[in-house]
């Protein structure tokens, strides 16, 4: 029976201006610790133990994990440690080396402590246990079970408590925490990609899906021609799940002629939980996404605790093909879910899988979890991820690379001697320099957007190839010979023109294809997805390029996704910012991310089109200003300001203070010295930048289905207010998300007919 009957009677005192802790407090608190299990845990959060064991974690260890703060006893703490704090202040400054201003505090580097420019005591806001703007559960309930996520749920139901979830805390906009809420902390719920990776057995083909969904997975994973499957517990992450793959590989490769099996495609940072990751959509730019698809695209099962308390698995049980269409995967066309009426079975072997009686919309929330954000639709506590085969190495590639040293890409100090060795004076170096620069620049854009015109490098080439943030070009297979030999033959077909009109030396000609070259490769990525041997850490998952900081390095980023079109009509403007700001830059603020891939989903996802449609996402520091005025005015500026907003933002790596465009004209960011009123009354929310218009309404109203309450509550979360909008006491918010959403009656305006409000 739904506890969701008594909630319109409790909810409204969570909105109200009466003192939250007084009414938390009196809580039957004690009533829900009896009903979870023995080893779970139900815990206050206070700030004098996030102070304890957060800012002192972070103020302890210089070479700070997030396992160090993963595992201290509270669950509060996060890989950014400012997101335990509400951060209300608005930054006016893009530079990069005066970045945020927090309660007064200034960090020029978010991974070093703050200083206050007037006072010794820099660090007394942060560590006072009085300050107001702590952004911190009242509890957390540490689960070990389904049915201990079951209870805290349904007692939150009941009394009209805000949930918030969490695994691992790596949400750049600080979603796994919510103020006054009852955190359900994942991260010790069973873990089971290590004892469930399955090999998929052809069945006849007219045999129906169980009616407990048990063959469900592979069954879909063979209609994609998948050979197996893995399981992955709502505590996991990717390290896990890639250590499970990779034992399982060299467990069956004696029977497989020697060679690995099966391939995960995940995500970059092993400590990342596929919990967080994969509902946003899921970049898998260094596992073959531009291929194989999004983190979305792999889910073929999900289990999860609904904001009802029910405990549910569901998952497509009809598909057609789709490749006449030319997509990868066949379409979705019916989704079935069943429910658990004995979730506080201590062996899920004795759980009962039946019909539901709750009226849950499956085909909505199987659309509306795979790339609707985590954390607001219910409790993730496990899912079915497809695997692929095994496609060959991983190769890294390092564009103007001379000496296979990282720091020193794309540095004419490099090149220097080269150019000593054959006579070439400084200033001449400099120009060749110069030239390198753009013609790896057009050469990389070319080779991953437009591989036809690369002589000897195919589509399936560039798919195989993509580029995470950072200098790196990961490429799979054969796919990293194939790149080495186009350059060397773009540079061959060139020769002329390299030689007469730039004047290269024709020696340096010949040698100019060795400066594109592999820092790394290996069988598996898995391979240096842990801490090694002999580390105090040693065989936990590495935090790779996302450490812990002190403020988030995305407070005030953006990240727009670059259509395709707008590539190709711009083709000489990017090239340039491609070359100056990204790919021989070291600077964090100017980075693409090239992991994007159109017709690789079911049909039934949430994910944006500009996702699935965008040749790159391009994150930059510079909320406004040269380049990013410049990117909206390519984008948007000739569009109708008056239709639906077609949404533009990357959803993994959205900040936490992320808006998008000024409603009245797109082409000018929203103003970060604006109140938070201003900027929630006058800029599209972060959602609607996102998801655009129509695909956020559909999905405020699945949220008002399936969460009529508002239960589920996180930072930038479909149905959670902007910071600055105002509730009210039913939660939901005084003034739509999305803007109109019909169309105006002038026409539209497009670019050489391309160019409309859908791109």
């Amino acid at each position: 029976k739904s506890t969701l009957i008594v909630l319109q009677k409790q909810y409204s005192f969570r909105t109200n201006s009466m003192d939250s802790h007084q009414l938390l407090s009196g809580l039957p608190w004690d009533g829900l610790a009896s009903q979870l299990s023995s080893s779970a845990a139900l815990i206050d959060g206070t700030p004098e133990k996030y102070i304890e064991e957060c800012t002192q974690t972070f103020l302890d260890l210089d070479d700070i994990s997030n396992h160090d703060l993963v595992q201290q006893p509270s669950g509060l703490c996060m890989n950014t440690l400012v997101n335990g704090y509400e951060q209300s202040d608005i930054i006016d400054s893009d530079q990069a080396d005066d970045l945020v201003s927090f309660y007064g505090l200034k960090i020029d580097n978010v991974f070093d402590p703050p200083q206050l420019e007037e006072s010794e005591d820099a660090l007394a806001i942060l560590q006072d246990p009085a300050n107001e703007r702590f952004n911190l559960p009242y509890k957390v309930l540490k689960a070990k079970s389904v049915g201990d996520i079951v209870a805290g749920v349904s007692f939150a139901a009941e009394h009209g408590v805000k949930v918030s979830v969490k695994n691992v805390g790596n949400s750049f906009a600080g979603a796994s925490t919510g103020k006054d809420s009852l955190m359900i902390h994942t991260n010790s719920l069973p873990k089971y990609s290590h004892r469930r990776i399955e090999e998929c057995i052809p069945l006849p083909d007219d045999s129906d899906v169980s009616s407990d969904l048990s063959n469900q997975p592979c069954k879909m994973a063979l209609s994609r021609n998948k050979p197996a499957v893995v399981r992955v517990g709502g505590g996991e992450t990717w390290a896990g799940v890639y250590t499970s793959v990779k034992a399982e590989n060299e467990r069956i490769k004696g029977e497989n002629g020697g060679r690995y099996k099966y391939h995960t495609a995940g995500g970059a940072v092993p400590v990342v939980s596929p919990m967080g990751w994969t509902w946003q959509g899921g970049l898998a730019a260094t596992q073959m996404g531009r291929e194989l698809g999004f983190g979305v695209d792999q889910v073929l099962q999900l289990e999860m605790v609904l904001p009802d308390g029910s405990h549910v698995k569901f998952g497509p049980s009809k598909w057609e093909d789709a490749s006449a269409d030319g997509y990868r995967y066949p379409r979705t066309t019916e989704v079935t879910g069943v429910c658990n009426s004995n979730p506080h079975a201590e062996d899920e072997s004795e759980f009962i899988w039946e019909p539901c009686t709750n009226d849950v919309d499956f085909a909505d929330l199987w659309f509306a979890v795979r790339g609707g954000g985590g954390g607001t639709w219910g409790v993730v506590v496990s899912t079915y991820l497809q695997l692929h085969e095994y496609p060959g190495k991983y190769v890294q590639v390092l564009p103007l690379n001379l000496d296979r040293q990282p720091e020193s890409i794309g540095a004419l100090e490099a090149l220097l001697p080269y150019c000593d060795a054959l006579g070439v004076g400084p200033e001449k170096c400099a120009d060749i320099h110069q030239d390198m620069v753009l013609q790896q620049s057009r050469f990389f854009l070319d080779a991953l957007l437009f591989p036809d015109r690369v002589t000897n490098f195919t589509a399936t080439d560039s798919a195989r190839c993509a580029k995470p943030t950072g200098m790196m070009i990961f490429c799979f297979g054969d796919a990293a010979e194939a790149l080495l030999e186009a350059y060397a033959i773009r540079l061959s077909e060139q020769r002329d023109y390299l030689v007469n009109e730039r004047g290269w030396p024709n020696d340096f000609v010949n040698s100019a294809a060795g400066y594109l070259g592999i820092l790394e490769e290996g069988i598996d990525i898995a391979e240096g997805a842990v801490f090694p041997e002999g580390h105090r850490l040693a065989g936990l998952g590495e935090d790779g390029s996302n450490p812990p900081t002190w403020l988030s390095r995305v407070l005030p980023f953006i990240n727009p996704i670059i259509p395709k079109q707008v590539i190709a009509d711009n083709y000489d403007y990017f090239v340039s910012l491609f070359a100056d700001k990204d790919l021989f830059s070291l600077s964090y603020f100017f980075r693409s991310y090239f992991a994007h891939v159109d017709k690789t989903d079911d049909q039934m996802s949430s994910l944006s089109q500009a996702h699935r449609e965008g040749a790159f996402m391009f994150g930059t520091i510079e909320t406004s200003g040269e380049v990013s005025d410049a990117l909206w005015e390519l984008m948007f500026g000739e569009m109708d300001f008056d239709g639906d907003f077609p949404g533009y933002l990357g959803s993994n790596h959205l900040g936490p203070i992320s808006m998008g465009p000024i409603k009245s004209d797109w082409t000018k960011s929203c103003p970060m010295d604006w109140s938070w009123e201003k900027r929630a009354a006058e800029c599209f929310s972060p959602q609607e930048a996102v998801y655009g218009t129509r695909t956020l309404q559909r999905l405020e109203q699945i949220k008002t289905d399936i969460d009529p309450y508002n239960l589920f509550q996180c930072n930038t979360c479909i149905g959670t207010p902007v910071r600055g909008e105002k509730e009210t006491s039913s939660g939901k918010k005084t003034k739509k998300v999305a803007s109109s959403g019909k169309k105006s009656d002038k026409g539209k305006k497009t670019k050489k007919g391309k160019k409309t409000n859908g791109y």
